[in-house]
């Protein structure tokens, strides 16, 4: 049985005390997936750090909280934190447009800034393979070690 990589159940995620989402559901159906137009918060709370105020948001098939909790989110920024480069399989996601050679900021599953490198792929490269491990060699570094600074 395949675990869905995200699943939303009747969802409100308020930021502040303003609803941002209110009556969220969906499931995701395969390996990756692009929300488009999503809310800031959808995105804060998949990552753990908004609460769900109602319902369930599951993330490979665990509560978003505990899948942060377990590691689930942060392989990558620990992997680069031990002098490793970012890889393909370790990006949950991108914003912004940027081409080869760019700076990029990495950033942890809480959102906050812990590093900056050049990127190795353009923004839309980058998207293809994102979160992927069956990634071409060629496209499976996105940050490679020696031009990234983590703080």
């Amino acid at each position: 049985m395949r675990v869905e990589l995200l699943a939303a159940e009747d969802v409100r995620i308020d930021e502040g005390n303003v609803p941002s989402c209110d009556g969220l559901s969906f499931r995701s159906k395969g390996r990756r997936l692009l929300v488009l137009g999503a809310p800031r918060a959808l995105t804060l709370a998949t990552m753990g750090v908004l609460p769900v105020v109602r319902g369930r948001l599951l993330v490979q098939g665990r509560d978003a909280s505990t899948a942060v909790k377990e590691g689930r989110l942060a392989g990558a920024a620990v992997a680069i934190r031990k002098d490793k480069s970012l890889l393909s399989i370790g990006v949950a996601g991108l914003r912004g447009d940027f081409r080869v050679g760019d700076a990029v900021r990495v950033l942890a599953p809480d959102g906050s800034e812990i590093g900056r490198g050049l990127a190795r792929l353009s923004a839309a490269d980058a998207v293809r393979v994102a979160g992927r491990k069956d990634a071409r060699e060629e496209e499976a570094v996105l940050v490679h070690r020696d031009e990234l600074v983590v703080w």
